[in-house]
């Protein structure tokens, strides 16, 4: 079982996220939970918008780097 604390972890990291054929650098702004599921809510560095995707899908920016 994943806790509130585990998925704090993730919140205001970096990534990047494949869009088509196109990486696209993102912010996570929030986790949950989603049949027993981690998903992310991103957003874009550059433009707008948010979406609710698979932890899988992006790529977390080791922090530090």
């Amino acid at each position: 079982m994943t806790t509130v604390k585990e998925l704090a972890q993730y919140l205001g990291r970096s990534g990047h996220f494949w869009l088509n054929a196109m990486e696209v650098a993102v912010t996570v702004l929030d986790a949950r939970i989603s049949y027993g599921f981690v998903q992310l809510q991103i957003e874009p560095v550059s433009g707008r918008g948010t979406a609710w995707v698979q932890l899988e899908s992006v790529q977390l920016i080791e922090e530090g780097k």
